[in-house]
């Protein structure tokens, strides 16, 4: 009798002792290997977006239990039709990033921010985990036909490029951290320093806009640890 319950009892013990075992350890895991499974994460930019090559993002920095998609939106600053066409679907994401483009300014600051706001809201809403990126600087041109027209658009009254996406940028801070929304700081990523906002030359690929390779790897490197947050805040 005594050693049937032995045959029975000291096996049961055993699982029971290495089940302890492998949940034990699993808190020693990196946090991208203990992050949950099957997230799905959707960035919705311009070019920015598209020359990331987000879709490609969670092998670069080892993020392989995560699902990117790029979806990009390059004639217009709003991004309704791109955010509606997320919520229509059956299989929603998890995470949404919104990235605006600095050709987009100046422009109807005050609409933007309201186009903001809504998209923050309708995402939230339903659930979806939203992250709000500043807009990337632009590096200051060095001509003197540049200089003239900021001048003289300063006279005019007229609005300015930089000062819009400063302010902008700004704002979105306040917002985002007032209401506990996400923020990838862009422009804290790549500009020169805290008094010269204008994009670092370092990472101009020579138009003035557009990002060169080694600005994509900074990115990488900051957008790792804000979606290892994000999600495992789920």
């Amino acid at each position: 009798m005594n050693k049937c319950l032995n045959a029975i009892i000291y096996p049961a013990i055993n699982i029971l002792i290495l089940k302890y075992i492998f949940i034990s350890s699993l808190s020693f895991l990196p946090m991208s290997l203990a992050m949950a499974q099957d997230k799905e994460i959707i960035l919705i930019g311009a070019s920015i977006g598209k020359s990331w090559r987000f879709d490609e993002l969670p092998k670069r920095i080892n993020l392989n239990q995560v699902k990117t998609e790029y979806i990009g939106i390059f004639d217009t600053f709003d991004k309704s039709a791109a955010v509606e066409e997320i919520l229509a679907r059956d299989n929603k994401p998890d995470v949404v990033i919104i990235k605006e483009c600095s050709i987009f300014f100046p422009g109807d600051i005050g609409n933007y921010k309201k186009l903001t706001k809504n998209w923050i809201d309708k995402l939230t809403n339903n659930n979806i985990k939203t992250v709000i990126a500043t807009a990337p600087p632009f590096s200051e041109p060095d001509s003197i036909i540049y200089r003239t027209k900021k001048y003289i658009k300063k006279i005019l009254g007229k609005p300015d490029r930089y000062k819009q996406i400063t302010d902008y940028n700004d704002w979105l801070r306040v917002y985002a951290k007032k209401n506990n929304i996400n923020l990838l700081d862009l422009e804290a990523i790549l500009r020169n320093s805290v008094e010269n906002r204008y994009l670092n030359p370092k990472y101009d690929i020579g138009d003035h806009v557009h990002l060169n390779t080694e600005a994509y790897k900074e990115l990488d490197k900051n957008i790792e640890t804000i979606l290892i947050e994000i999600i495992n805040e789920n």
